[in-house]
């Protein structure tokens, strides 16, 4: 049976990989959503040669495209997750909350028709 460290280990690295995609994505989002940005850079990329440029390219199409699917699967994860089941705790506050209301109903309906 692994050792809770070494599942701790794997769901930090895997967080932690995720974070770097998310980081590594903001400059083809700047690329793609700002005007300046992107004649910048299309002005460095003018001495360089044809490949490079296409490989910029596509690494920035991949990184845009994996940060938009880490972010729509947590977005669904999120949307679809289930309520969790009440504690028994909190059961039991919500009985008496709805007891003392009743009580408290009863009580102001008694004192209303005392005082007509």
């Amino acid at each position: 049976m692994p050792s809770p460290d070494l599942a701790l280990t794997l769901i930090a690295d895997a967080v932690s990989t995720v974070i770097d995609l998310l980081m590594a994505s903001i400059r083809p989002f700047r690329y793609t959503l700002s005007a300046s940005y992107r004649r910048k850079v299309n002005s460095e990329f003018e001495s360089r040669s044809r490949l490079t440029k296409i490989a910029h390219l596509i690494g920035g199409a991949v990184l845009l495209l994996m940060s938009i699917a880490i972010i729509s699967g947590c977005a669904y994860l999120y949307i679809t997750r289930g309520k969790p089941e009440p504690t028994v705790a909190s059961k039991a506050i919500s009985m008496s909350a709805k007891a003392i209301g009743h009580v408290a109903h009863g009580v102001a309906q008694a004192a209303s028709g005392a005082v007509k």
